[in-house]
């Protein structure tokens, strides 16, 4: 504290010194004078602070990481078809309700892993399906969202065919189970069988193979409308053939075959017969289905099991060959989608 001598103090204390000096000398009497009040003014100092203060820290958000799909899968063939309690166990998790309650529109990505702690496989198929649905329509589906389907269906295979999951992940699918051993061989002939109907005009033909291992070549056995021949090509690259064989993965076992149709004014049919070098014969068809513009999801029937593919692979590699060939679609005049229930149609 400082005791700070203003103008005044100091011409008061002036006053007095020269009274007292005069006084002392007996020769003036001195005039009272009015004594000014002594304001002392106390100036505060400011205490340093000490430069050496500790900074607080923030302790960082734990990085919490997705086991990679890639350690899960692909499974080994063959695949068991689902228990009864599988199948209840996707049909009583509503994943859309969950995911929206979790995982708010707002939150980005990259947070959403903090956000709700996953445990059981339908908590895992909620979380991927908020990963999907953060995904733009010209984005490929990202491997954080993998994982998280991966950990769901590895537990419970049902959830690749529910609604919200089945429509998203089909067509961005890593590969769940190697292909089954028969496509090892070599194909030595396919005949291909196609029946579109719409609003558009109607395209049919059914095509010969032959000698698929060797030197391809091409029969038309039938078509209409008898634009459907013309510029066709009679000799196809033997790969393109042999690739029909390489793109049987993804066969997921189910109860039944069966017709996926959510969209109108399309309604492409296949029958693809594939026979092996061994003489055994896999047929591969769509029953009608076009959630794929070709058409699909493709099913078939391996040792009295039926089977549909979680992939877009076969219908690839079909339509290199149909394009090699030169071979027609039908062109809807027009179109319309709405998903349609997976589950109830696979496991009725």
């Amino acid at each position: 504290m400082t005791l700070k001598i203003t103008k005044q103090i100091a011409t008061a204390l002036l006053v007095v010194l020269v009274s007292a000096t005069l006084i002392g000398c007996g020769t003036v009497t001195p005039v009272p004078t009015a004594m000014p009040t002594i304001t002392a003014t106390i100036i505060p100092t400011k205490t340093p602070i000490p430069t050496n203060a500790p900074t607080p820290t923030i302790a960082p958000r734990p990085i919490i990481t997705i086991e990679p799909y890639s350690n899960l899968f692909p499974q080994i063939w063959k695949l068991e078809p689902l228990s009864d309690e599988q199948r209840k166990e996707v049909i009583n998790c509503d994943i859309e309700k969950l995911a929206n309650s979790r995982y708010p529109k707002n939150e980005k990505s990259d947070d959403l892993i903090y956000l709700f702690e996953p445990n059981t496989s339908c908590d895992w198929a909620v979380l991927a399906f908020a990963y999907s649905e953060r995904v733009k329509d010209d984005e490929s589906m990202p491997d954080i969202a993998k994982n998280a389907f991966a950990q769901a269906i590895s537990a419970n295979p049902g959830f690749a065919f529910s609604t919200p999951l089945f429509y998203r992940f089909f067509f961005d699918a890593f590969t769940i189970v190697s292909n089954p051993p028969l496509s090892e061989q070599e194909i030595t002939r396919v005949q291909i069988e196609y029946k579109w109907t719409g609003i558009g005009d109607p395209v049919e033909y059914t095509v010969d193979i032959r000698q698929a291992n060797t030197n391809p070549t091409v029969v038309v056995l039938s078509y209409k409308p008898s634009s459907v021949v013309q510029n066709l090509n009679t000799k196809v690259d033997k790969e393109l053939v042999q690739t029909l064989g390489k793109s049987l993965s993804n066969l997921l076992p189910i109860n039944t075959q069966f017709s996926l149709m959510p969209c109108y004014d399309n309604i492409p049919d296949w029958v693809v017969t594939i026979t092996f070098k061994d003489g055994t014969t896999l047929t591969m068809k769509t029953s009608a289905s076009n959630m794929l513009y070709i058409g699909g999801p493709w099913q078939t029937t391996i040792d009295g099991q039926d089977y549909l593919q979680f992939s877009v692979e076969f219908i690839v590699a079909l339509d290199a060959l149909i394009q090699e060939i030169g071979l027609p679609y039908g062109q809807p005049a027009a179109m319309y989608c709405a998903p349609e229930s997976v589950l109830d149609k696979a496991y009725p």
